[in-house]
């Protein structure tokens, strides 16, 4: 298998129509959570309640996909998340995940940062998203969402990437 298409199995779900090998996030998922995070764990000193995910594009897209489903199975994976210019594959789909956690409880104690350009495809899940959470006010959830002026989709990943770890790290909030 050539990367794209590992990529687009192992961060999708549920399986895209018309591409074939993906939706295997679950799998994915059950890859970390029971066999690279423990030896992650074991082999290096860490902070295991601390952890943080970042993903871009299709990995964007992945990170919110961990965070409701793990929040809505009740089994929290990471604490933190950092999504760039998630990629839309299935925004329905995590709507309606996020909707399935809403109404089983109101809380979502993980700190999340989204960031995206303005520029060619505008990331939808991260417009969607920033009005969502604004009105769900789930309890022990951080979020700060944004939007990076004149930069396209491949020009926010390291932008992201800075501003996400020290949004999580130092709680920095204003950017300007």
């Amino acid at each position: 298998m050539i990367m794209d298409s590992l990529r687009g199995r192992d961060y999708s779900y549920p399986q895209k129509e018309g591409i074939p090998g993906s939706g295997g996030a679950k799998l994915y998922t059950a890859f970390l959570r029971n066999e690279l995070i423990p030896y992650i764990d074991s082999a290096y000193r860490t902070k295991p309640k601390e952890n943080t995910l970042i993903g871009h594009s299709l990995g964007g897209y992945y990170a919110f996909y961990n965070m409701l489903s793990s929040a809505v199975e009740d089994k929290p994976m990471f604490k933190n998340y950092i999504a760039g210019s998630p990629f839309v594959i299935n925004d329905k789909y995590l709507i309606d995940l996020e909707h399935k956690l809403s109404d089983k409880t109101d809380s979502l104690p993980v700190k999340l940062f989204m960031c995206s350009g303005t520029i060619g495809d505008v990331d939808s899940m991260r417009i969607v998203f920033t009005d969502i959470f604004k009105n769900r006010n789930y309890k022990g959830f951080e979020f700060k969402s944004i939007e990076l002026k004149g930069f396209d989709h491949m020009d926010v990943v390291v932008p992201t990437w800075t501003m996400g770890l020290r949004y999580i790290l130092t709680n920095e909030k204003d950017y300007h």
